[in-house]
């Protein structure tokens, strides 16, 4: 079972944050339940939280002005559109990130 931790901002249009890890982009994930574990950004919303299949997607609002701290495995992060996401993603991660952005309407 994996957590996923989604971040989006919907400045005009809508953004999701990403993170490098190695040489592959990834979605915030792990084993544990706390975002923190991965990241520290100021002013984040709970939106909503639910299963797909056995991995827990939790979805929040931020603020993408609000400078980013990662932690863990992660170099590095990128505020993208959907569009650009899935292109940087792999499966299944781009299937986690479409049900999750569409439940951000």
């Amino acid at each position: 079972m994996k957590n996923y931790f989604i971040i989006f901002d919907k400045n005009g249009e809508l953004f999701t944050l990403i993170a490098k890890c190695g040489a592959s982009w990834r979605l915030f994930s792990g084993s544990g339940e706390e975002l923190s574990e991965h990241l520290s950004i100021s002013g984040l919303k709970e939106k909503d939280r639910f299963s797909l299949g056995e991995d827990s997607v939790l979805l929040f609002e931020a603020n993408m002005n609000i400078p980013v701290k990662i932690v863990g495995d992660y170099s590095t992060y990128l505020w993208c559109t959907k569009e650009s996401a899935l292109s940087k993603l792999e499966e299944p991660e781009k299937a986690v990130l479409t049900e999750a952005l569409s439940r951000t309407a």
